[in-house]
């Protein structure tokens, strides 16, 4: 996730509404988010809090990682 709220799925940029609707799909099957944050002391931005509720909201479980190399 961008500073500015910007929300990447396998490295592919993906729109608020699509994320949203992705959210509620990993909900359903039993899915889970691994999160990568882009944020200077791994404090969240205003807009990457939006982003945080979104999959607080639809109940997706989520594993914060320090470095974007682990999500490989």
């Amino acid at each position: 996730m961008g500073r500015a709220g910007e929300v990447f799925v396998n490295k592919q940029p993906m729109s608020a509404a699509d994320f949203a609707t992705e959210c509620a799909r990993l909900k359903k099957v039993g899915g889970a988010i691994v999160l990568f944050m882009d944020a200077p002391d791994h404090v969240a931005s205003p807009a990457q809090a939006q982003v945080l509720r979104k999959i607080v909201d639809a109940g997706v479980g989520m594993k914060a990682v320090l470095k974007e190399s682990e999500l490989e």
